[in-house]
């Protein structure tokens, strides 16, 4: 998935969450709503406009993706700001397996820098399993 989500792999990095974490990192607010996306074969099943913020084709199951949609707002081309508590979200900091030494330091220094205390892992997809 790293090449799936990034345009430049050696440079890519992703962060662990959970749902309880992302609600907590946006402070709880009732104008946002949280949930899971729905995997669905649109041939078979009809979603609606606003539903279609929370279906996405069946090909695509295997993001298990969760979305924050915030409501009540009225969105400008350049979309809405939102404060984000990164210490309450972030579980982990995970380094793309085709990132370069120098790639994984920036990131730690960034990381230490703001003071956010997270485990940073480079990924070991690359790595030959033990048999």
């Amino acid at each position: 998935m790293w090449k799936l989500y990034s345009t430049n792999v050696s440079n890519a990095l992703a962060i662990q969450t959970t749902y309880q974490q992302l609600y907590e990192a946006l402070d709880k607010d009732p104008s946002i709503k949280i949930g899971k996306v729905k995997y669905i074969d649109f041939s078979k099943r009809f979603s609606s406009v606003n539903g279609s913020f929370w279906y996405k084709r069946k090909s695509f199951e295997h993001e298990r993706e969760v979305r924050a949609i915030i409501t009540g707002y009225q969105a400008n081309n350049g979309g809405i700001e939102k404060a984000v508590n990164l210490e309450k979200l972030i579980s982990a900091v995970y380094v793309s397996p085709y990132a370069p030494k120098w790639f994984d330091d920036v990131v730690r220094d960034l990381m230490q820098k703001y003071g956010l205390n997270k485990p940073l892992y480079c990924s070991e997809m690359l790595k030959a399993p033990f048999y």
